[in-house]
C-alpha cells in the first residue's frame, strides 16, 4: 500500500474528528507530512485526583475509628495507623493534618524503640526546620543526634544516611570551631557510620580539620553539583559555601599581624583581586579588624586602643 495516500485517507478520514477535539493531525502538504501547532486551550481535570485523595482519607479514618473502638494490639495498630494517615497526608501536601497525625501517634509508643524512633524522627524535622531559618548551627546540632541505625533503616524515605552526612558537613564546617569538629565529628562513633558512606565528606572534614584549606575548598568545588541536588539542601548551599569560605579567611588571618594577600589568595585558589574584595567584605561586617595596602597588596591587622 502507498504510504502517502494512506496518510492522506487517513487525515481525511479523521478530519472532521479532528477540528472538533483541536487534537493535532498530519497533514499531507506538497508531498510531505506536516504537523500543525496546536492552539488550543488546555485542561487538567483533578476531579478524579481529588477522588482518590478523599478516598484513601476515608478509609484510613475509617480504619482509625475502628482501631480506637477495639482498642487492639496493644496500641499497635493505633500508632501505625496514625502514621500511615500522616503519611498520606504529606504526600497529599497537607502539612498540617500530617503534623497533627505524627504528634497524635507519640501518645501511642509503648516500647523503648518507638520512642527513639519517633524521637529521631522528630530531631529530622526540627534539622529541616532550622536549616530552612537559616540557624545552621542548631540545625547541625540536631543532626548530630540522629542515630544512623534509624535513620538508615526507619525513615529512608524522609532523610538518607548519605544526605545526612553532608547537611552535617556544610552546617558544621560554616559555624563551629576545629576542635569542636575534631571531638563532635571526627571522634564520634555514631558520625563515623555516616562517613564511612561519604568518603568524599570524611576528606572535607579531614582537611579542614589538618588547615588544608586550599584542599578543603577545591574539594568542595569538585563534589558542588552532588550537594546541589539535595532538595533541602540546593537553596542554600551558596550561603553555606560562603559562609565557610568567609570562616576559613578568618582563622588563617587569625594569628598574623600581617599578611601577604598574593599569598593568601594563592592559598585560596581565587585572585587578589576577588581576595581583596571578599577582605573588604569582612571588614565591613566585622569579623576581621585589619587594614589593607591595596598598593602593595598586604594587610595589616588594626590597632586597638587598650585605654
Amino acid at each position: 500500500m502507498n504510504t502517502q495516500n494512506f496518510v492522506g485517507s487517513t487525515t481525511a478520514a479523521g478530519e472532521d474528528d479532528n477540528n472538533n477535539n483541536n487534537n493535532l493531525s498530519l497533514q499531507r502538504s506538497n508531498g510531505s507530512i506536516t504537523i500543525p501547532s496546536y492552539e488550543g486551550n488546555y485542561h487538567v481535570d483533578i476531579s478524579s485526583t481529588n477522588f482518590e485523595l478523599e478516598t484513601i482519607t476515608s478509609s484510613y479514618t475509617g480504619l482509625m475509628r475502628i482501631y480506637r473502638l477495639l482498642y487492639i494490639a496493644e496500641h499497635y495498630s493505633i500508632r501505625r495507623g496514625h502514621d500511615d494517615l500522616g503519611d498520606h497526608y504529606l504526600d497529599a501536601g497537607d502539612f498540617f493534618n500530617a503534623v497533627c497525625c505524627y504528634v497524635r501517634s507519640q501518645y501511642y509508643c509503648i516500647t523503648p524503640r518507638h520512642m527513639m524512633t519517633m524521637s529521631s524522627r522528630l530531631k529530622v524535622y526540627a534539622d529541616i526546620a532550622e536549616l530552612t531559618t537559616k540557624r545552621h548551627k542548631l540545625a547541625a546540632r540536631h543532626f548530630l543526634s540522629v542515630s544512623f541505625e534509624h535513620c538508615s533503616n526507619h525513615f529512608q524515605d524522609l532523610i538518607s544516611p548519605q544526605t545526612l552526612t553532608q547537611f552535617v558537613c556544610l552546617c558544621r564546617l560554616a559555624t563551629f570551631e576545629r576542635s569542636e569538629i575534631h571531638r563532635l565529628i571526627i571522634m564520634s562513633t555514631n558520625m563515623k557510620q555516616y562517613l564511612e558512606l561519604e568518603p568524599f565528606i570524611c576528606d572535607i572534614l579531614y582537611k579542614f580539620n589538618e588547615t588544608s584549606y586550599s584542599l578543603c575548598l577545591a574539594l568542595m568545588s569538585q563534589f558542588e553539583h552532588i550537594f546541589a541536588l539535595d532538595q533541602y539542601l540546593a537553596s542554600h548551599l551558596r550561603t553555606l559555601y560562603y559562609e565557610i569560605r568567609h570562616r576559613i579567611i578568618v582563622i588563617y588571618f587569625l594569628p598574623y599581624k600581617n599578611a601577604s594577600m598574593t599569598v593568601m589568595a594563592r592559598q585560596l585558589n581565587t585572585t587578589i583581586d576577588i581576595f581583596e574584595d571578599e577582605f573588604v567584605h569582612l571588614i565591613h561586617l566585622g569579623k576581621i579588624k585589619a587594614r589593607i595596602d591595596s598598593k602593595n597588596k598586604i594587610l595589616y591587622v588594626a590597632d586597638t586602643d587598650q585605654r
